[in-house]
């Protein structure tokens, strides 16, 4: 240990916020004190509940409007527009849409830099009688209240967890100080005693003009050497502890003047728990005072010996019964003791920071009293949530990879436990979007493999791979789910466009059409449900460290990343990941992008094309036709979400590209030749003007270039042009990758091919610290198959295979299915699931595999199966409102596996193919061990026709008797297999010892 109390506290001061650790001084109430003032910048988050609100966006575009021309919205569609009337057009578009366009999409929105004058009090020493101002600097250093820690070398012999008592040896050697101070650079690799170390230490945030590069972490004495104590809530704390929770958030924060005297302690993190928080917390301290059989338990922590003792948090606990429940969406063990332990849930967790270490201990404390094994804390994305300051020291529950079908019985299925003295948010486990952590009273332990990794992008595979490396420690027999309270370690950079992960993870979003928030096409995703539940039912930004900014360029020499903002990001290991779905394949990177140009990738796009139709709508401007170009299903979706949210049909245009009338070869779960004439009937009906083989040309801007007045398309195959007006134009145009990003590579080095990055078959590039991966890839040498839509949670595990982040082997070849799912028009809600298809010279196009068809009751079924019998197609349009997404379990799979499907349709027997997929045998193959089954029936296969080599199976006899054999084993296995995991189907298959059964 390399100790020094030589510590320049004025330059920490100016380059970090330390305003929560007193800014590193002594200021002792009571005492004289000195005053020091330093010009800083301080970073300003802005609430998440105010980014997104029309309150707040409509007040924006009132102000940038200023004394904005109101005009009519009585104009012939797609005329020539009037000089006089083009200018004020032009103006009217930008005054609407600039505040929207603009800020939701730059960093100021989000975070504000502002500069301030930060006042800091210390105390000055006793012997000094007059003070100088002129030297308050001076006296300023000298009250320096810590030390640092410049070199903590621990042997590999010796136990990680005594570093505990090392640490203690520090304070103890300078026991006048408070603080211990560490300073980490950013080019150093973490070793365990380091990641052991920084445990005890809180990381302080830099300022935006901060010139010290170093990570700086701080730790305080009472960390280590604070008497912590438990004792039930009374109900003369009771005050106290409402002040507490309810503490408002200060613009400045105060040093220990607000603290406790002796322990030094001080509440400066601000709760921010809206009213509707309040008035829970009220009535569950009345339910504990007044009740006498009240089911909450309340403890507070204290800190101190008991003389003096200050209150530094409380936990609030009461049963969970809803384990059934809860496991059904989330991948838990199998309930084996639920007779002889019980199951808590926090309902509120406070506690200082400087004790988040000792989490387990206070943990297994408090759920001692009351005899719960495990506890349990579910955070709600769009609902209401009480606050749990120790979720990043609990076990995070992973959900369910693939969604089943639970056969629901009636509506209250899957709903929370209500009581009638508090009235709780109804929570939906099924179909709520919440995020679950979990603590098993066992001992913490870090999982994951902490290497150095920066991500470019958040695209649908950058998703799947966060989520698979964060649960990378779990497995389906809970080996250590059942050893430790396991609390995933990545570090991981992932860079961002801003608002991006702003708008992922909003739930204060509001839709003034929609009943239900989570079901506006808004927040719902058209992806798999392993990548929709990564910000549905998790949180990645507990883990992952987002950086939002414009990337700039890629120095290949330096390892650097550079962005807009002059911020550089080193790195070892590069992931590419950021390839797109729509967009203009011949994007000019020089002009900026118009303010009523949409394009939809990310939920923020959705987030600012809504309030750009509201500001439309509302206010009545709308002038010409609101333009849809591009043929996939979402070009329906978005079409279904223009005509339930305020636009009228005859004030949108549907613009179709010129599709040539070819052999399909390739199944692509975001377009269907079949279906889209049905839909471009359903579009027409509506009163919707649509354009067909009509290919896009060109942007016609107004003159000052910031919006554009109309798009011009050629006509196929007459070669005509025409020019449609528009005050929005929605883009739908496949294009994985952006003018932009291949100017970057272009100018890093990068190699490409016609727009699409060249990498080996380990999806490295041409630098072997950088790799690619999703659709804007080529594989060069070629292999003798190139798969064009693959499943992003099968792209995950390659990737994190080839990086060796995770363990085992994997396959070249893709086999998960990919899915898209989306809402049409006329309510009917669409799946459509495709297994992956090598592209091969020599394939048979899809005309030659088989179709299927059934419709019933306005559910319209297609099951496509290939010469070999495999299902590589299931596409189902509806009206009912269910999920459907239980479909993926069938696809990729043989006819003869899913009960002799294709003759059964031979014969008529199946009328609706979602019926049939709702049968009970069907949970059979939907259950998480049912892969091990087919295992074990495949050795057992195997294991038969090893026994005896010499027996001639032409003879009819003996293939007979073989196929018997082979049957019975079959046949005992299921039934095994049934008996094990009997208790986890929802429908009841009989055994053959219950035939003989007595009945009563």
């Amino acid at each position: 240990m390399w100790l020094t109390d030589k510590l320049d506290v004025e330059l920490l001061a100016k380059n970090f916020h330390l305003d929560r650790l007193g800014n590193l001084t002594r200021c002792t109430p009571g005492a004289k004190h000195g005053r020091v003032t330093f010009e800083v910048i301080s970073a300003h988050t802005k609430p998440y509940k105010d980014l997104y609100s029309e309150s707040v966006l409509i007040g924006k575009q009132k102000t940038s409007m200023g004394s904005a021309t109101t005009m009519s919205s009585i104009m012939f569609t797609n005329n020539p527009l009037e000089p006089d009337f083009q200018l004020r057009h032009s103006h009217l578009l930008t005054s609407r849409y600039k505040s929207i366009y603009d800020d939701l999409r730059k960093g100021h929105y989000y975070i504000n830099a502002e500069p301030e004058i930060l006042e800091i009090a210390f105390d000055l020493p006793n012997d000094e009688e007059h003070y100088d101002k002129a030297n308050a600097v001076q006296y300023f250093r000298r009250a320096s209240s810590a030390f640092l820690l410049k070199m903590f070398n621990l042997n590999p012999k010796v136990r990680i967890e005594f570093t505990f008592f090392y640490l203690s040896a520090m304070f103890s050697a300078f026991p006048e100080l408070d603080y211990c101070v560490l300073r980490v650079p950013h080019t150093s690799t973490g070793s365990k005693s380091l990641r052991e170390l920084i445990r005890f230490f809180l990381r302080t945030a830099h300022r935006p003009n901060s010139t010290v590069s170093d990570s700086l972490f701080v730790a305080h004495r009472c960390t280590l050497f604070g008497d912590l104590h438990i004792f039930p809530l009374k109900k003369s704390e009771l005050d106290e502890i409402t002040t507490l929770l309810r503490l408002p958030s200060p613009s400045k924060e105060t040093v220990y003047p607000d603290g406790d005297q002796e322990s030094g302690i001080s509440w400066t993190v601000s709760t921010q728990i809206p009213p509707e928080g309040c008035q829970i917390i009220d009535q569950i301290f009345s339910d504990i005072f007044s009740n006498a059989e009240t089911e909450f338990t309340c403890y507070t922590i204290h800190c101190g010996n008991s003389k003096s003792r200050t209150i530094v948090g409380f936990i609030v606990l009461r049963p969970f019964t809803d384990y059934d429940a809860l496991s059904k969406k989330f991948f838990l063990p199998r309930d084996e003791f639920f007779l002889t332990y019980r199951r808590g849930e926090i309902v509120i967790f406070k506690l200082h920071p400087l004790f988040h270490i000792w989490c387990d201990i206070i943990v297994r404390s408090a759920a001692i009293q009351d005899n719960y094994r495990e506890l349990y804390y579910f955070h709600q994305f769009m609902g209401l949530s009480l606050p749990n300051d120790l979720m990043y020291n609990m076990m995070p529950v992973e959900p369910r990879r693939v969604t089943r079908n639970w056969f629901p019985q009636n509506d209250t299925e899957g709903v929370k436990r209500q009581i009638d003295t508090v009235n709780f948010p109804k929570i939906n486990f099924i179909s709520d979007h919440l995020h679950v952590v979990c603590h098993n009273l066992l001992p913490s332990k870090p999982m994951g493999i902490p290497s150095p990794l920066v991500i470019v992008g958040f695209s649908d595979i950058c998703r799947a791979f966060l989520r698979h490396i964060i649960f990378g420690w779990n497995s389906k027999d809970f080996a250590n789910f059942k050893r430790y309270n396991c609390l995933p370690m990545v570090d991981i950079t992932v860079i961002v466009p801003h608002g991006v992960v702003e708008a992922a993870y909003d739930s204060d979003f509001s839709c003034s059409y929609c009943q239900g928030n989570k079901l506006c096409y808004v927040s719902i995703g058209s992806s798999c449900p392993f990548v929709k539940d990564a910000t549905h039912r998790m949180d990645l930004r507990h883990w992952v460290q987002f950086v939002p900014g414009n990337l700039e360029s890629i120095d290949r020499t330096e390892k650097v990343i550079r962005l807009s903002d002059s911020c550089n990001i080193r790195y070892e290991r590069l992931l590419l990941l950021n390839d797109i779905r729509y967009g203009l394949k011949d994007e000019d990177t020089t002009v900026a992008m118009p303010h009523n140009y949409s394009v939809i990738n990310y939920r923020l796009d959705k987030v600012i094309l809504y309030h750009k139709l509201q500001n439309l709508f509302e206010n009545d401007y709308l002038c010409t036709p609101i333009i849809i170009y591009g043929y996939s299903l979402a070009v329906y979706e978005c079409i279904n979400f223009l005509v339930t949210h305020g636009c009228q049909p005859n004030d949108i245009t549907y613009v179709q590209p010129h599709i040539p009338v070819v052999s399909e070869q390739i199944l692509y779960p975001r377009e269907d030749a079949g279906l889209d004439p049905i839909l471009i009937e359903m579009v027409a009906d509506l009163g919707i003007e649509i354009y067909l083989s009509a290919n896009f040309s060109r942007l016609i801007f107004f003159p000052n270039k910031a919006n554009i007045e109309s798009v011009e398309f050629q006509l196929i195959p007459s070669q005509k042009l025409i020019v449609l007006n528009c005050d929005i134009f929605i883009n739908f145009n496949e294009s994985f990758m952006c003018s932009g990003f291949e100017r970057i590579l272009l100018a890093s080095g990068i190699e490409l091919s016609n727009k699409k990055i060249i990498v080996n078959n380990d999806y490295c590039t041409n630098d072997p610290n950088i790799y690619a991966i999703g659709q804007y890839i080529t594989m060069v040498p070629s292999p003798n198959y190139q798969y064009t839509h693959t499943n992003p949670q099968e792209c995950a595990e390659k990737l994190a295979f080839v990086l060796n982040m995770q363990a085992g082997s994997t396959q070249q070849r893709f086999s998960k299915v990919n899915i898209f799912t989306g809402r049409l028009p006329l309510d009917y809600q669409v799946v459509k699931i495709v297994a992956p298809q090598p592209l091969l010279k020599a394939q048979l196009s899809t005309e030659y595999m088989e179709s299927m068809t059934t419709y019933q009751d306005g559910d319209f079924c297609r099951v496509r199966v290939n010469p070999k019998m495999i299902v590589m197609e299931i596409v189902c349009v509806t009206k009912k409102k269910k999920s459907l997404l239980f479909l993926e379990y069938f696809c990729g799979r043989h006819v003869a596996l899913l009960n002799n499907m294709r003759d059964r349709w031979k014969s008529g027997w199946i009328e609706n193919f979602l019926e049939y997929f709702e049968q009970p045998w069907t949970e059979l193959i939907m259950h998480e061990r049912f892969q091990d089954l087919q295992l074990k029936n495949r050795r057992s296969l195997l294991a038969i026709l090893m026994m005896d080599t010499n027996t001639n199976l032409r003879d009819a006899d003996n293939r007979h008797s073989l196929e018997e054999a082979q049957r019975m084993k079959l046949e005992n296995n299921l039934i095994e297999f049934v008996r094990t995991y009997r208790k986890e189907f929802v429908n009841e298959f009989a055994l053959p010892e219950e035939f003989n059964a007595p009945t009563w």
